[in-house]
């Protein structure tokens, strides 16, 4: 059932005198789940309605889970990225990191998007710096699946860290590139090489993508 806006504007504003609850959260996760549609529908401008709806909404709940907020400015950081409003991009993936718990896996994407802005406004170092705590934090974690004596899905979180890794280190190493840092960069753009044979092989378009960078 589509609800209408003017409905939502007014749950809103019966929010301020309610508490958040479990019926409230799903509510809102169901409009992060429609925005996502529109998304892959192409239809940013509807998906930042309806996230922009969802943020009104919860800003009423002092007691709304800091996660699920966090959710909601990490996707309209996408929408607004989508759209190339740069700014409203950075300002929400910054908002959508400090809701996020240090050690929560969407806390170090969030600070590799924060980087990918900066490149975009040339801020190189702030972008290699952002870039460095993303790969970090990816390493460790290939690190503790591999020692790990847990099975349990094993293949399918070391694929997903193993790409985050070596797609944030193409891009720090593209920055240390841009910054003149030859000697950085070709380092780490060996490294990501290595991480796609193993993930994939010689014949994905990742490692074609990975040798053109590398030059």
């Amino acid at each position: 059932m589509r609800i209408p806006l003017s409905a939502l504007f007014i749950l809103a504003a019966l929010s301020l005198y309610a508490q958040f609850s479990q019926t409230d959260s799903t509510f809102i996760r169901s409009m992060i789940d429609s925005a996502l549609i529109q998304v892959e529908q192409n239809h940013n401008e509807v998906a930042k309605t309806q996230l922009n709806t969802a943020l009104s909404f919860v800003e009423g709940f002092s007691d709304c889970p800091s996660e699920l907020r966090g959710d909601i400015y990490r996707e309209l950081g996408y929408v607004y990225q989508n759209l190339g409003e740069f700014e409203q991009a950075r300002r929400h993936y910054q908002n959508a990191k400090l809701l996020y718990p240090v050690g929560h896996d969407y806390y170090y994407i969030m600070t590799a998007q924060l980087a990918y802005i900066q490149i975009l406004y040339n801020d190189l170092e702030r972008a290699a710096a952002n870039y460095e705590i993303a790969v970090n934090y990816a390493r460790e974690r290939v690190s503790v699946i591999l020692a790990s004596t847990d099975t349990t899905n094993r293949s399918g979180s070391l694929e997903v860290y193993r790409t985050q890794l070596f797609s944030t280190l193409a891009n720090l190493s593209h920055v240390y590139s841009e910054s003149g840092q030859h000697a950085k960069a070709q380092p780490l753009i060996d490294e990501a090489l290595a991480i796609v044979l193993q993930v994939f092989d010689q014949n994905h378009p990742y490692y074609a993508a990975l040798l053109n960078i590398k030059g």
